[in-house]
């Protein structure tokens, strides 16, 4: 653990303090708005997860499996999925100065497409299949007694295949592969004072790759908190907000609730 004036503290985890294994639960939402021509759709998406993780030295791993869906809908076109993810993480630190991260996932869905055009409406199932990592380095800076900021450099890659279908009249629909990979630069700003540990974090997000007529540049402005309820027992929020991207916005928010052990 980080100490700093007798107090510990280990960032934005919940249940982030001794002993040294934990299992954790989330539930997480988010609203989607997407306005863009020929778009034109919005809709809620949750997921829920569980997951476990041991803590040892300076090294944190752990895995979780989640489920979530998602539907979007609109006047032209409408969206659904639904699925199940696996991941894992680990996390190693040396000292404040120096935190590495990584993170591996896999997920399946079952997808929905819908299109209408006046009385006449098309739909069709399908598969996707997505696999996805990512990589930060990020360091710990005290400003005065009772604050502290954490930047961080990372990347996210992404890479999904959708399967080829027949919509509801017969006529085949082509599948598609995307390859995405995002760099991110981020901070938060943490009040340390207290037991309770709220802060206020940003990012800015640069898309390297993507479809044609997506804002490629855009940022993450979010508010949370970790708090012990116990001497095992740990809760987390947060919510965020996108911003800087044309036509479109999204709001998301989470509970983590970890047990120690």
């Amino acid at each position: 653990p980080q100490t700093r004036n007798g107090r510990v503290y280990k960032g934005l985890n919940a249940g982030a303090f001794e002993p040294q294994t934990g299992l954790w639960v989330n539930a997480s939402g988010s609203y989607v708005d997407d306005s863009r021509p020929g778009s034109g759709q919005d809709g809620w998406g949750g997921s829920a997860a569980i997951g476990g993780d041991v803590i040892f030295d300076s090294t944190v791993l752990g895995a979780y499996v989640g489920y979530g869906s998602m539907q979007l809908d609109g006047a032209a076109v409408d969206y659904q999925t639904k699925g199940w993810t696996v991941g894992a993480y680990a996390s190693w630190s040396a000292s404040p100065a120096f935190q590495i991260t990584g993170t591996v996932g896999y997920s399946n869905d079952e997808v929905e497409y819908g299109r209408t055009a006046g009385a006449l409406r098309t739909f069709g199932e399908t598969d996707r299949n997505q696999l996805f990592g990512s990589v930060s380095i990020g360091t710990t800076v005290d400003l005065g007694a009772d604050w502290v900021l954490t930047p961080s450099l990372g990347v996210i890659a992404s890479t999904s295949d959708t399967d080829a279908y027949l919509d509801n009249a017969g006529r085949p629909i082509a599948g598609n592969s995307t390859d995405l990979t995002i760099a991110q630069a981020g901070t938060a700003l943490i009040y340390t004072g207290s037991n309770w540990l709220p802060y206020v974090s940003a990012s800015f997000n640069s898309q390297t790759d993507g479809p044609a007529g997506v804002d490629k540049e855009y940022g993450y402005v979010g508010a949370g908190f970790a708090a012990p309820l116990s001497d095992d027992l740990a809760l987390a929020f947060n919510i965020q907000t996108l911003v800087g991207k044309k036509n479109e916005g999204e709001t998301s928010f989470g509970f983590t609730l970890r047990r120690a052990f």
